[in-house]
């Protein structure tokens, strides 16, 4: 089965000679609107507030940003036995539940 491309010309041609509206002069430019929903105003709400808290200490934060300029960096190296002991831990924690 053969399928025939859409011809360039074909949409060329559909379109010359096509004028675009204009605004009128001196009139404001139609804006977009956005309605939200109850529930995705309070969505919203609820996350701003989340990340509002801070639920890590300031040790956890400063190991975190320690972590992450190590990862830029490129020296940043966890054994194969500290990731084979979490995998293990999570594989125990699936069979426990």
């Amino acid at each position: 089965m053969k399928i025939n491309p859409v011809g360039q010309q074909l949409i060329i041609r559909n379109y010359i000679g096509k004028t675009c509206v204009q605004d009128t002069p001196g009139a404001e430019p139609a804006r977009d609107q956005v309605e939200l929903s109850e529930e995705a105003v309070s969505f919203a709400s609820a996350m701003k507030a989340a990340r509002a808290q801070q639920t890590r200490s300031d040790a956890e934060l400063k190991e975190i940003e320690e972590i992450a300029r190590q990862v830029r960096a490129g020296t940043f190296n966890v054994s194969g036995r500290d990731i084979a002991d979490k995998m293990l831990e999570g594989i125990l924690l699936d069979v426990e539940t």
